[in-house]
């Protein structure tokens, strides 16, 4: 993950947050006693509904066993053409 400065970052704000917007790569932002990492809005969306999801009692072995089901073995719905 790439690393940058507290003061370059504020420099140019604007246009890290386009960049890791469009690339999805986070960004950590290193200050004199701390360090924070930039993410797009996007990107920590997904993460917290995947955390959402894998909080639920059952959506884990659900996801882990229907990864394992074939196309073939999945239930159809009659109206579908």
């Amino acid at each position: 993950m790439p690393i940058i400065t507290i003061s370059k970052a504020r420099a140019k704000l604007d246009e890290l947050v386009r960049q890791v917007a469009e690339n999805h790569e986070p960004l950590v932002i290193q200050g004199k006693h701390s360090a924070a990492v930039l993410i797009s809005e996007g990107d920590w969306n997904a993460m917290q509904e995947t955390l959402h999801l894998l909080s639920v009692k059952g959506v884990a072995e659900s996801i882990r066993k229907g990864k394992d089901t074939s196309l073939d073995q999945c239930a159809t719905n009659p109206g579908w053409e």
